[in-house]
């Protein structure tokens, strides 16, 4: 037994504190107030609110016209300031929110409850509280919003005006270049067509080449100059092809002005977009077997000069030389139509003339259904849309802008020149955007 003589001798504990006791003894209880009290506190410490409260708290004989006016709709309810408003056709009494508690109820009903659009947003939070001028806080609000700026893209008319561009004086001053493709490749090498259009005449040369860089730009440039000439200006995009230190390089050494188009702003080339719209089909249905298609360019080009075309009026080949070729209906030409020449002087004026009136239809149309373009400076903080990036995220799920940038240059044309705040990897982005591409910084309110 000598286990038990050991447990008789074993020391006695001193009984201690209950539970409770240490509970209250060790640690600080702090009371939660629910969120109708901190309201009701904080709406006492609002100078606007304060001022509502005290009216209510008088008879209505003894208050202002003035006063009357200032309290129209609100209500003292279990000592809460309440405002009745309709609601969807629903008479209700809302919370009346300080201006110090408006921030965290934004963002509650919209950072942390999905993003939202203001009506969602301001929909939500009128289920039980109000602040006057609640929509045009939300949409503030909302524009500040870092996630709302890179992801959502903006309803309704487009911002952005049309500024057509100026007619050469001649033909071939002014040429719009891009390439096409790529193809099957030819037996030759070639995958790409590289267009080139006189903006006068809509004279188009064509080219096949083997790739999308300089080089094959740089020697197809040469064919076209011995055959009409240097051109004064080129209108291209902002293919590498253009952009290269060697085009650049040869643009100089030739005197040839080079415009680049803003970025994702197809209409600012629209000239080759249309003609490429329509040369595509022409060389599937003109190529005999896949590996030869550019055997048929010549063909090609020579069907689109000599068709009619609604810009000008007629055809480019008959604009630019002055007569109607004849070719395999060279008899039946001869029976139906004089084999007579014009003055290309003359018919490049009426061209003139007949463009310059479509262009002012043009931009009335385009104008009605596009918004005024904001007017932005340097210094202005945007951002601009990106195109998706080929990673195995879904292109839905990517930020539809990018930024912040700022702007360095205000360009013609509602166009602009914006750059990156800092360099990423020893380089710092910079490119030159259309308005339509482009979405305003808003700065946050001060609370």
């Amino acid at each position: 037994m000598s286990h038990v003589d050991a447990l008789s001798r074993a020391p006695v504990e001193v009984a201690g504190d209950t539970e409770m006791e240490v509970i209250n003894d060790k640690m600080e209880v702090f009371t939660l107030i629910t969120e109708e009290e901190q309201v009701m506190a904080v709406q006492r410490t609002d100078t606007r609110l304060k001022t509502i409260v005290g009216i209510l708290h008088r008879e209505e004989s003894g208050r202002s016209v003035s006063e009357s006016a200032l309290v129209k709709g609100y209500v003292m309810k279990s000592g809460l300031l309440f405002k009745e408003v309709e609601v969807n056709k629903v008479s209700r009494k809302l919370w009346v929110v300080p201006n110090s508690m408006r921030k965290g109820l934004v963002v509650r009903f919209h950072d942390l409850s999905g993003h939202f659009s203001v009506d969602r947003t301001v929909d939500k939070i009128m289920e039980c509280y109000y602040f006057p001028r609640m929509r045009r806080y939300v949409r503030l609000h909302i524009q500040c919003c870092p996630e709302c700026v890179l992801t959502k893209v903006p309803r309704g008319r487009q911002p952005g005006s049309l500024h057509p561009i100026t007619l050469g004086r001649r033909q071939f001053e002014i040429l719009n270049l891009d390439h096409l493709g790529s193809f099957i490749k030819s037996t030759r090498g070639n995958q790409y067509v590289l267009v080139m259009i006189d903006n006068l005449t809509k004279y188009v040369k064509l080219y096949a080449v083997r790739s999308c860089g300089t080089e094959g730009v740089i020697t197809s440039l040469g064919k076209f100059i011995l055959q009409f000439g240097i051109p004064r200006r080129i209108i291209s995009d902002r293919g590498t092809a253009y952009t290269s230190k060697a085009f650049g390089e040869y643009c100089t050494r030739n005197g040839i002005k080079h415009t680049l188009n803003s970025v994702r702003h197809p209409q600012a080339n629209g000239q080759v977009e249309r003609v490429n719209g329509t040369l595509l089909p022409v060389i599937q249905n003109t190529m005999e077997t896949d590996h030869i298609w550019d055997k048929h360019i010549d063909k090609v080009e020579c069907n689109l000069n000599n068709a009619y075309n609604k810009t000008i009026g007629n055809t480019p080949f008959h604009v630019l030389y002055g007569y109607f070729p004849s070719f395999k209906d060279g008899v039946l030409r001869h029976v139906v139509q004089d084999d007579a020449w014009e003055d290309s002087t003359r018919l490049q004026e009426r061209v003139r003339e007949r463009i310059a009136k479509e262009h002012e239809l043009w931009k009335l149309r385009y104008d009605t259904k596009h918004s005024k373009p904001i007017v932005y400076k340097e210094g202005d903080i945007v951002y601009i849309k990106r195109p998706p990036k080929a990673t195995d995220e879904s292109p839905k799920l990517q930020p539809k802008y990018r930024g912040p940038l700022f702007v360095t240059q205000v360009l013609p044309n509602d166009v602009y020149g914006v750059s990156a705040l800092r360099a990423e990897e020893g380089r710092q982005y910079a490119t030159t955007v259309h308005v339509s591409q482009m979405k305003s910084y808003h700065l946050p309110d001060s609370d």
